[in-house]
């Protein structure tokens, strides 16, 4: 559920990851750019949010006090955050656009 992954996100993961320019509140920067979402994987979301990293200072969401993430919230977000990619274009759709205006 990609709307109970936006507030999961909101409520967990804001707090490092805000929109706003890295500063000492928002200190691991937005995670939610299409660019950055295009290089990594549903599943290396999923291994982010549950196994942390802690070589840059984030928490293992299984066992943060006091509230641990649950399996749904962490699937929730990953389904926002995947939701948030951009779809490349289609290789044909260019050809088709210069077809029509020749």
């Amino acid at each position: 559920d990609a709307s109970a992954g936006k507030a999961a996100y909101t409520a967990y993961c804001t707090r490092c990851h805000a929109e706003e320019a890295i500063d000492k509140t928002h200190i691991a920067g937005p995670i939610t750019d299409a660019n950055y979402l295009a290089l990594i994987s549903d599943q290396g979301l999923r291994t982010a949010i549950l196994s942390g990293r802690p070589e840059e200072g984030m928490p293992d969401w299984r066992g943060i006090a006091p509230r641990p993430l649950t399996d749904r919230q962490v699937t929730d977000i990953v389904a926002w955050l995947a939701s948030l990619r951009k779809t490349p274009a289609s290789p044909n759709t260019a050809s088709s656009k210069e077809k029509s205006h020749e």
